[in-house]
């Protein structure tokens, strides 16, 4: 890269030198048990394997995903944990981090995280930050009191990229909007069409469960902030 890109990081020259994609599927197809979270661990844990670097030698890694959520509004936190462990514990780690949500209640979770975190410490100390940014986020539902009913469906963006990329399939060779308004009667017409095909998630009849800790949760804000 030329220096008159003027592309730079903290002063250093930035240049493009491996690449790894994530594999690419029709919506509720092959990858549809899949979440953004998981392809994106897949490919850093690659990229790293292939370029022969230390995980502890990366200092920011930029991610994004086109539905963010709720529960991991942090996805580069999300992506980079497991790649910075050498790739033959990687597996048992990630079985560690997914028994730590698995806990019922918030106070249960978080405990199992940090107890995660301070032996993640002794293996590697960039992972361990990893786990504590956006700690807070990941446990919502366990917050919420409700990840017993809805964790199944709503741990990760699943159900939302499923949607959204129905309505892509509609919309995407549309290069030009006449108004905003046009844009939105597309979108709108094009989930009804997607409706057809929207099948009820686990745990759906315990939504009301969701709404009733919100507005409690809502309360709670108003209160302390009267």
């Amino acid at each position: 890269m030329h220096q008159a890109n003027g592309l730079r990081v903290n002063g250093r020259r930035v240049a493009i030198v491996a690449g790894v994609r994530t594999p690419f599927a029709r919506s509720g197809t092959a990858l549809k048990s899949i979440s953004a979270i998981d392809l994106g661990r897949l490919c850093v844990a690659e990229l790293v394997q292939r370029t022969g670097i230390a995980g502890s030698d990366v200092d920011l890694l930029v991610f994004g995903t086109v539905v963010p959520s709720v529960l991991a509004p942090n996805i580069a936190r999300e992506v980079s944990l497991i790649p910075h462990l050498p790739k033959g514990v990687q597996a048992a780690w990630r079985r560690k981090l997914q028994a730590t949500y698995r806990h019922p209640s918030y106070r249960d979770a978080k405990r199992a995280l940090l107890a995660l975190h301070r032996e993640l410490l002794v293996e590697n100390e960039s992972a361990a930050a990893s786990l504590l940014e956006g700690l807070e986020e990941t446990l919502t539902l366990h917050r919420l009191d409700v990840f017993p009913e809805l964790g199944a469906s709503f741990k990760t963006t699943n159900a939302i990229e499923s949607v959204m990329a129905r309505v892509e399939d509609k919309t995407a060779r549309v290069d030009h909007w006449r108004t905003s308004d046009q844009k939105l009667r597309w979108c709108a017409a094009a989930l009804l069409a997607a409706e057809a095909q929207f099948r009820r998630v686990k745990g759906h009849d315990k939504l009301p469960l969701l709404k009733r800790a919100l507005e409690k949760r809502g309360s709670t804000i108003r209160q302390d902030a009267a």
